[in-house]
């Protein structure tokens, strides 16, 4: 929920367009891109590897 709203937060300033606005198009891209791909890891990657981890634990035993 955290990740969401900060990625929405970061949307306008990824988009923006005037005078300054390559560093801060440059900078809400990175957090965007950084939020969305940790919290798929969070959601994903980590459980599934646990559940790896703990089927083999059990077929050893």
């Amino acid at each position: 929920m955290t990740s969401l709203s900060t990625i929405l937060g970061m949307v306008p300033l990824a988009l923006s367009r005037g005078e300054g606005s390559e560093v801060w198009n440059t900078l809400g891209i990175t957090v965007i891109c950084g939020l969305a791909v940790s919290s798929l890891v969070t959601l994903i990657l980590i459980p599934l590897l646990y559940s790896i981890v703990h089927h083999r634990e059990r077929n050893v035993q």
